[in-house]
């Protein structure tokens, strides 16, 4: 009797051990779905709000719309997704237009942000330091073209007389394009992606690029003394295209355009007394009529008409890799 009762006992401790397992597995995971149930509906909630950063979004803040599915790629008003850079600047276009939207604004495909009155960045640093550390005259201010002159060894107290490496060459040489026309990384990436779908030579199309944007060609039919003074011109409205107020300096002219001083007198006083101080270059593609302050695109400019003395095939290998 005792063996049978041990054996009996035994068999049904096992089976006991066995439901307990069984029950514990069940309650977690009804404890599971019950969090799930709780918290999914919120938190699909904050994540779709997340993506739109506009507090006023009606989707986002009625609790009784429900998480809608739509393709990927698309906002809460069926518009594509922007990256966030594009997004911000035009929200910050948006905000200071006084226009409230239920969420961000998408621009038009055939435009650009960069062409539609948005801010784009520039070099505000010391620019002899530039001048001394790629050894030309990039920047053209007085203090700088000194500072060039006095010392033409790179800045620093104690500078060691290091060869450069075949990458660190090509990189001076990619800095001084950006620096010499205002331009960033990504545009600098925009045109050299455009003139790679060209025939021809890479290097020599990219610069021919560079030289026609509304900003060097202001420069150098002696509007402004620099570069700089040319973009903050173009940016502030000072100067028409055909007829047309363009503020964008990396507008590129066409033959045929025309390009001259608004009709404002102050205007016309002030760029009058900077082309009497400043000796314009002599362009074989572009007309300057000094007395009514325009000039006139004849055709496009040719290798000779590069100002910049640069290697641009090392700037190609670089930007190809």
């Amino acid at each position: 009797m005792s063996l049978g009762y041990r054996k009996r006992g035994l068999h049904g401790s096992r089976r006991t051990v066995q439901q307990k397992g069984v029950w514990i597995i069940e309650l977690r995971l009804a404890v599971a779905g019950a969090i799930w149930s709780m918290y999914s509906e919120p938190i699909r909630r904050s994540l779709n709000a997340s993506s739109c950063q506009n507090r006023l979004c009606q989707q986002h803040s009625s609790p009784q719309k429900k998480f809608s599915t739509r393709p990927n790629g698309l906002d809460c008003r069926g518009h594509p997704r922007l990256g966030h850079q594009r997004k911000r600047r035009f929200q910050a276009r948006i905000a200071s237009s006084g226009r409230v939207e239920a969420c961000h604004a998408t621009p038009s495909n055939s435009v650009h942000a960069a062409q539609k009155g948005l801010p784009m960045a520039r070099y505000t640093g010391p620019k002899a330091r530039i001048n001394r550390r790629l050894g030309t005259l990039i920047y053209e201010t007085s203090g700088a073209a000194r500072a060039l002159d006095r010392r033409p060894q790179p800045p620093g107290m104690h500078v060691r007389g290091r060869r450069p490496s075949n990458y660190g060459l090509a990189l001076l040489e990619k800095q001084k394009i950006k620096h010499y026309y205002g331009l960033g990384e990504r545009q600098l990436r925009r045109y050299f992606d455009a003139v790679g779908r060209k025939p021809g030579n890479t290097g020599e199309l990219l610069l021919l690029m560079c030289e026609r944007r509304l900003d060097n060609v202001v420069r150098r039919v002696g509007f402004t003394k620099t570069r700089p003074q040319a973009r903050q011109g173009v940016a502030h409205g000072h100067f028409t295209v055909n007829g047309v107020k363009v503020t964008k300096p990396s507008y590129l002219l066409r033959p045929g355009d025309i390009v001259e001083v608004r009709g404002r007198e102050n205007l016309k006083n002030l760029y009058r007394g900077v082309i009497a101080n400043t000796a314009p270059d002599a362009l074989d593609w572009v007309t300057l009529d000094s007395e009514n302050l325009k000039a006139t695109v004849l055709g496009m400019p040719g290798p000779s008409d590069i100002s910049l003395p640069v290697d641009a095939n090392s700037v190609v290998e670089f930007l190809s890799r």
